[in-house]
């Protein structure tokens, strides 16, 4: 099962050839490879496709909910300025919304690669345009576990945990809580079959109420 910091890592690459092949070439070493390391990836339009796509990927992988929150996580830790914060944040979303519409990787990137040459994206920080959204809570304490992604029938079945950076099966967050580590999270069976559930609590960051 990848990470998603390996996810994360595969759709930045995927950005980056899809943009080098589509939109305009990107610097190259020797090899011929992308180098990600030359100057001219940062508070541009690359820099804004990318964030956009990576956004929309984990949208594609996982569900809205954790794309947005990791999104203004990376921001908070990030030591851009102000308004390169609210560039990534705002690309970021733009990329969330047309995940939603175009559900596979080359249709993102169309879309995507459309909404920056349309001026949709904001390709350097002193941009006017101010992303409004409120922040995400992040999920800490003893409620830490969010559901990421749900089965074709719509029940949750992949978890991460923020305290541990662990990504739990149903199974096995299932039989975490019945040893004893998850002490705020509870069972309740639906037609025979366990389903993580948050005790009550005031915490408005986790989706297992």
């Amino acid at each position: 099962m990848k990470t998603p910091k390996e996810y994360r890592d595969e759709a930045e690459n995927e950005a980056y050839a899809f943009f080098d092949e589509h939109i305009r070439p990107l610097p190259k070493n020797s090899d011929g490879q992308i180098n990600k390391g030359a100057p001219g990836f940062v508070d541009n339009d690359v820099d804004a496709f990318r964030h956009a796509y990576v956004s929309g990927r984990f949208v594609h992988i996982y569900n809205d909910t954790f794309a947005s929150l990791l999104g203004w996580l990376n921001e908070m830790w990030s030591p851009s300025s102000v308004h390169g914060k609210n560039m990534d944040l705002w690309n970021n979303a733009v990329g969330r919304e047309l995940a939603r519409k175009y559900r596979s990787k080359n249709a993102l990137a169309s879309a995507l690669a459309k909404a920056l040459k349309d001026g949709e994206l904001i390709a350097f920080p002193e941009d006017a345009r101010v992303y409004g959204q409120a922040a995400v809570l992040k999920p800490s304490g003893d409620f830490s576990v969010v559901a990421i992604k749900k089965n074709q029938n719509g029940a949750n079945e992949l978890y991460f945990d923020f305290n541990s950076g662990t990504v739990l099966s149903k199974d096995d967050f299932v039989a975490e809580i019945r040893g004893g580590k998850y002490p705020a999270y509870s069972l309740r069976t639906r037609n025979g079959t366990p389903y993580p559930v948050a005790r009550s609590n005031k915490s408005g960051a986790d989706n297992l109420g």
